[in-house]
């Protein structure tokens, strides 16, 4: 293995370290959830000045000073530094904004910043936050990735510095859009044992967004099946008990460890791996216990991936340890502004329909208040413009009709379903579809019930099911 001065270029004689002063200041990010906005801090006159003239310099502009900088004789750290302080603040007010600066050509500079200063670790942090920063879509991933860049991210992960650790394992993370960059980082490089062995042995942020590392690289079956190769199963289970177990609970790592477990979900066989790992009563006690949106929505999106068709000895499994009571309940404890968590509860309770709809279960869902929660579900989400729960809850409303016999549809049809399903029908063309779906399985005859069921069984996303997430910066950085 190549040390990190041999694998990297070092520093260019002409960047002088003789009176660099740092500028800014990184800390942890904290738990609580905070806007965009609130990342960055200037308090000095200079920066407020800076900050209010900031609008009038245009993404070109501020690129190509970037650029001029770096190329004077008398290359400047600070001046460098004042420069991408200004890109990052700019880059935090909007993806758009974001997207001109990649069009202005500002990866290759950050780039090249980063790969000469990455050899002695002097203003890599500041590097590595605006260039995840603006690592926000297929195309600024595609460059960072085909520049070789990931070569020296993953070197910097290595560092005993946690900060720049877990700031190059965050950059890796937003980079990882694609499978073709993901089966790449794996096959050209040394991360999997590198992210295996700050799971297993970093303190609590660094081997929590190595386990959002790990659910991100997973974008398809074969990634999965490799992972449960080398020994990954255990390794996210066991990540998610010791933040279970843990005196002061963050609910940022508590839900790394559930979003790991559904990305690693993706067939009958991965599912009971993790299963007898230990998953399935920690996610039950978070489903019941937690009021965190974010340990809510993973929780139940995860006790959706661990089904598929005909796994009926799963969805037993899973009612067996409680999660029927844990769905149920999310109705109860979200908050309007909070409301993925019902996306995920119509999610699940598609794969437990077409897992196996049996008596039994039938009769565990009804009796834990599942069908009613469905419906209080629906009613919430109408009120919202979020499209995509309704689409989920109406997709869950519509196996139910057809598969959950005559009772329920009863049940749903006193309960006022075809009216909510007609309110939010009139909202948005894809959502008009599931709804009109959902209701053609509730008063339907049986066959417009069987038509509207199969249909829904193929809109359903049966590959993998859990949606890629790239969490926020883990670090603040502070204008000093």
């Amino acid at each position: 293995m190549r040390n990190l001065g041999q694998a990297l270029p070092r520093m260019d004689s002409r960047e002088s370290q003789r009176g660099y002063s740092r500028q800014w200041e990184t800390k942890r990010r904290i738990p609580q959830r905070q806007t965009s906005s609130s990342h960055l801090s200037v308090r000095t006159e200079s920066s407020n000045a800076t900050s209010q003239g900031q609008g009038q310099s245009s993404p070109v502009l501020l690129v190509g000073a970037l650029q001029t900088e770096l190329d004077s004789p008398t290359r400047n750290m600070s001046a460098i530094d004042s420069y991408i302080v200004k890109i990052y603040a700019a880059c935090l007010e909007s993806r758009k904004e974001a997207a001109k600066f990649v069009t202005a050509g500002l990866v290759p500079v950050l780039i090249h910043i980063l790969k000469t200063r990455a050899a002695n670790g002097l203003g890599v942090e500041i590097v590595l936050i605006t260039l995840g920063t603006i690592a926000h879509d297929s195309i600024s991933s595609n460059i960072i990735w085909r520049t070789n860049t990931t070569i020296t991210l993953i070197e910097l992960a290595k560092s005993p510095v946690s900060e720049i650790s877990v700031l190059s394992i965050w950059c890796l993370n937003q980079i990882c859009r694609s499978a073709e960059i993901a089966q790449g980082l794996i096959k050209s490089s040394d991360i999997v044992s590198v992210l295996q062995n700050w799971i297993a042995t970093g303190d609590m942020h660094l081997a929590s967004m190595a386990v959002y590392c790990v659910g991100t690289l997973i974008q398809n079956d074969n990634i999965a099946e490799f992972f449960a190769a080398v020994d990954m199963v255990p390794l996210l289970v066991g990540h998610l008990r010791k933040m279970t177990e843990n005196p002061q609970p963050n609910a940022d790592h508590i839900s790394a460890g559930l979003f790991g477990i559904a990305r690693m979900s993706r067939s009958i066989k991965l599912a009971k791996s993790l299963t007898k790992a230990g998953c399935v009563e920690l996610i039950s006690h978070h489903l019941n216990k937690s009021t965190d949106p974010d340990i809510l929505n993973w929780s139940a999106r995860a006790v959706g991936c661990l089904m598929r068709p005909n796994s009926s000895d799963m969805a037993r499994a899973l009612l067996d340890a409680g999660v029927a009571r844990g769905l149920a309940r999310l109705p109860t404890v979200l908050h309007s502004e909070n409301l993925q968590a019902l996306g995920s509860l119509g999610f699940t309770v598609q794969r437990f329909s077409c897992a196996e709809w049996s008596g039994k279960i039938r009769q565990f869902l009804v009796d834990a208040g599942v069908v009613d929660s469905l419906l209080a579900a629906l009613r919430t989400a109408a009120e919202e413009p979020c499209h995509d729960v309704q689409i989920e809850l109406a997709l869950a409303i519509c196996l139910l009709g057809d598969v959950g016999g005559s009772a329920i549809r009863k049940e749903l049809v006193n309960a006022g379903a075809i009216t909510i399903l007609k309110d939010i029908g009139n909202r948005n063309p894809e959502v008009a579809k599931a709804a009109d779906l959902a209701k053609a399985s509730i008063v339907g005859n049986i066959w417009s019930r069987n038509t509207a069921s199969a249909k829904t069984t193929m809109m359903h996303n049966w590959n993998g099911g859990c949606p890629e997430y790239h969490p926020p910066c883990p670090v603040h950085m502070q204008v000093l």
